[in-house]
């Protein structure tokens, strides 16, 4: 029984286990079929579509693959008809070639959910893009920049420059700056696609140098000071690179010493540096050092060689020059009217050490402290006096002068060719009776207000027992300024012919105010309305700087009056003549030009264009004068009855001159108009710039122009420009109606000019007209194998004169540019040039343009005219 039952309980669970499986796989079964059920459900809601993709694809063009979905973040497939003709990658379809592409979209977990669209796959045509370098020169300059531009057959494009040596060159903001000599090649590649480009070669090469100026903040140093030197050199495209190099002319010391371009000054004298091109030897510049002592300070208390002058505005400016030997000393000044100098002021100058004892010289310049004190404040019209302090409390002398300012009339007194010398006296010498001529001209005329001396006061500057004789005779200059240039003998300093400006600078107190390169002998003042310029001639030294420094003057001063001093006379009856000195003094209408040297007197008046004029209204009047010492009389007995000056007197009206002799005897007298007393005319604008004309003079190869005595009063200042070359540049005033014409040279008679004219009206406002000369050799155009849309066009060759000038000839139609063709390819010359793209049955005007290698306008040929079939 217990058997039984044991088995009975075992088959019965077995069974229950058994009905249990079923039952839980029968409830799986239910819950899977519920879930499938719920999936088919779900993915029956979902939709794709893909987004719009153009029918028709590009090689190598990517696009973007995007689409729409009713479920958000799914995960989908993206599947190709055939992968060789396009890949996908993170969405981006790149389509590698031609064909018919069908892209599909599958949803990942049911491929059924899809949607697809077909392309056609195409290679775009390549683009077809014309790019060209507009002209370049065959020949470029170091460090002269070009703009590179091009011409393009499609707008807005962007382009790539290179250059086949970097190193030749530079390229920023398509600005091209050769930076040495080489063939340079120049490539322009269109960004898109370098298969298309477009190349040029040229040669870059260094311009030749043509002058030097060497840059200094100074030319005077003191004992060990340093000086940076540097040079510029002209052209500035040019190397600029210099060699620099030092000499002085003293035997037991160096004056300085060179460390690259830092000069050292090491004690005093002068030092000669000179600059040189390392491209060109022949280009280079000295120029002249002073190095000084530092001041002297003894137990010696003089005050020597007091010497005053008026500074640049005479009514306010003064000047005192005086040597001692310390450096304790200042001058007390004060008016006239306080003798005792009870409301006195000191006023205190620089000074410099000077000395030269050089063993040529036969009165050498032991060492001493130049002082200069340049008084800025004072009174007009006030009569002042003063004295110098020689550093113990102890003073000098009283010297007295007047100030301009009183009304619009100047009066001083002329003296030239003194010619001070040692003699045999020792301590005064018969130049002296120059002090009688000084003497004689106050008593005739007490408004005398200062002395103009045109140089050789002193026989031999170089000797310092001259300059003792003439300041221990020369009492006047404790009454009256003394304004002087150098003569030659105040550069000698043992004979003649050698020497500069140092021993003039020493007792010159007049105005320092002229050019760097004569610091000292030059300047300008102006007394009342009267302009004075002083100027040094004896050496052609900074000619040009001088010119300029004149110009400048008489361009910007305001004066009623000009009058112009220098030893050397340089009008049209003496040696010395200098045409650019006349041309300016013609331009500006200089009233005076006083000089001296030949110890013979002559007064021209009114010369103008080289010509003398018998109009008061034009032209400059030039003053020669005698000798107002004893060197040039040929009895030095009778001296006191031949040596002269000339008193001058400056009036509203006139300029009037009058002789005086040593002896008080009056001689010749002469009277200059004033050209502000001519009178002005009324004229419209119309009438002015109509009145302008022009005359050309073949032989001379000048133009002159003309115009109407109106435009004295009405036009400030005329300008002439010629346009073509660019070569001819100048313009004229109007002092008065006399100023008529303005004549320009150097006119090639085979070139054309275009002369821009411009007017300056008195009102302020300004217009521009233009004039033409035509002088080139007709070219005799003519025109063959005419047909509705083409011609030949030819000429005669050029004259031999000008054919090599000629570089290329511009040709325009109907005064529009439409090409351009070389002249010259070495000694062969082209004559033609075919001309295509015309209307048929349509007449046209045909100009040529000759050009030279810079570009420049030579000429324009005469119009010939086409007409078509």
């Amino acid at each position: 029984m217990i058997n039984k039952n044991n088995n009975f309980i075992k088959v019965f669970l077995m069974f229950f286990i058994l009905s249990i499986c079923l039952i839980l796989n029968s409830c799986n079964s239910c819950k899977n079929n519920n879930n499938n059920q719920n999936n088919n459900n779900s993915n029956e809601n979902i939709t794709l579509e893909l987004e719009t993709i153009n029918d028709t694809l590009y090689v190598n063009e990517p696009i973007n693959l995007t689409y729409t979905s009713s479920k958000e973040d799914i995960e989908v497939i993206w599947e190709l008809n055939d992968n060789s003709l396009a890949v996908i990658e993170n969405s981006v379809l790149t389509p590698l070639k031609e064909g018919t592409l069908t892209i599909t979209l599958y949803y990942k977990e049911n491929r059924e959910i899809s949607d697809s669209h077909t392309c056609t796959i195409l290679k775009r045509e390549p683009e077809i893009i014309d790019i060209k370098i507009n002209e370049i020169s065959d020949t470029l300059y170091v460090n002269e920049p070009i703009n590179l531009t091009y011409t393009s057959s499609k707008e807005d494009i962007e382009v790539i420059w290179e250059l086949n040596d970097n190193s030749l060159a530079v390229i920023e903001n398509s600005v091209l700056t050769p930076l040495k000599e080489g063939t340079l090649t120049i490539t322009l590649y269109y960004k898109d696609n370098t298969d298309i480009f477009d190349t040029v070669t040229c040669i870059i090469l260094q311009r030749e140098p043509e002058s030097l100026t060497i840059n200094v903040d100074k030319l005077e140093m003191f004992m060990g000071e340093t000086l940076n030197l540097s040079a510029t050199i002209y052209p500035l495209s040019a190397s600029q690179e210099v060699t620099w190099s030092i000499q002085d002319d003293t035997v037991d010391w160096e004056v300085a010493e060179l460390n690259n371009a830092t000069l050292t000054a090491l004690k005093y004298g002068k030092v000669y540096v000179t600059a040189q091109s390392t491209s060109n030897n022949n280009v280079k510049q000295t120029i002249v050092i002073e190095v000084f002592h530092s001041l002297l300070e003894t137990d010696t208390f003089e005050a020597k060689y007091i010497r005053g002058a008026f500074g640049e505005d005479a009514s306010t400016m003064y000047t005192i020059q005086y040597t001692t030997y310390n450096s304790k000393s200042f001058a007390l000044v004060t008016t006239a009217n306080d003798p005792e100098f009870e409301n006195a002021k000191e006023y205190y100058g620089d000074g410099y050490y000077f000395e030269d004892l050089n063993e040529l010289l036969d009165g050498k310049f032991e060492g001493r402290n130049i002082w200069r004190i340049e008084m800025t404040d004072l009174e007009n019209n006030t009569e002042y006096i003063y004295k110098i302090n020689k550093g113990n409390n102890t003073y000098s002398d009283v010297y007295t002068f007047k100030t301009a300012g009183g009304d619009s009339t100047t009066s001083f007194l002329f003296l030239t060719d003194t010619h001070y010398y040692t003699g045999t006296t020792g301590t005064t010498s018969s130049a002296a009776v120059s002090e009688e001529i000084i003497k004689q001209a106050l008593i005739k005329n007490p408004n005398i207000s200062f002395i103009m001396d045109s140089g050789d006061l002193i026989d031999t500057g170089g000797n310092s027992k001259i300059w003792d004789i003439y300041f221990n005779c020369a009492n006047s200059l404790k009454q009256l300024p003394f304004m002087s240039v150098p003569g030659n003998h105040e550069y000698y300093f043992n004979g003649t012919g050698q020497g500069d400006n140092s021993y003039f600078k020493i007792f010159n107190a007049g105005p320092n105010n002229g050019t760097s390169a004569l610091s000292g002998s030059n300047g300008w003042f102006k007394h009342n309305d009267t302009l004075f310029i002083l100027v040094d001639n004896v050496k052609a030294t900074g000619y040009d700087e001088q010119m300029n420094w004149m110009t400048n003057l008489l361009e910007t001063v305001d004066y009623s009056y000009s009058v112009v001093m220098f030893h050397i006379p340089v009008n049209f009856d003496n040696t010395d003549y200098d045409e650019k000195f006349l041309k300016l003094f013609d331009k500006y209408s200089v009233d005076l030009v006083l000089s001296g040297h030949y110890h013979s007197e002559t007064l021209t008046e009114y010369l103008y264009n080289g010509q003398k004029t018998t109009d008061p209204y034009l032209g400059t009047c030039y003053l020669t004068g005698a000798y107002s010492g004893i060197k040039g009389a040929a009895n030095a007995d009778n001296a006191i009855n031949t040596a002269k000056g000339y008193m001058i007197d400056i009036t509203d009206e006139s300029i009037n001159i009058q002789i005086i002799y040593a002896n008080g005897s009056l001689g010749k007298s002469w009277s200059i108009t004033n050209r502000s007393c001519n009178d002005s005319f009324t004229a419209t604008k119309e009438e002015l710039k109509n009145s302008i004309t022009y005359e050309y003079n073949q032989e001379k190869n000048e133009i002159t122009f003309s115009w109407a005595k109106e435009f004295y009063g009405n036009v400030e200042k005329l300008h002439i420009k010629e346009i073509n070359q660019n070569t001819i540049y100048d313009y004229s005033v109007f002092p008065s109606s006399s100023y008529t014409s303005l004549t320009l040279s150097n006119i090639n008679p085979n070139f054309d000019y275009k002369f821009e004219i411009t007017l300056e009206y008195s009102d302020g406002s300004s217009e521009i007209i233009y004039k033409e000369l035509i002088l080139h050799i007709p070219l005799n155009i003519t025109f063959s194998d005419i047909t509705s849309s083409s011609a030949n066009l030819a000429f005669t060759p050029l004259d031999a004169s000008i054919q090599y000038k000629i570089n290329k000839f511009k040709i325009y139609i109907n005064n529009e540019y439409i090409g351009e063709f070389k002249y010259r390819q070495g000694t062969v010359f082209t004559t033609s040039y075919s001309l295509y793209n015309l209307e048929s049955n349509t007449e046209y005007t045909i100009t040529l343009v000759a050009t030279d290698r810079n570009d420049t306008i030579v000429y324009f040929s005469e119009s010939a005219t086409l007409k078509t079939e």
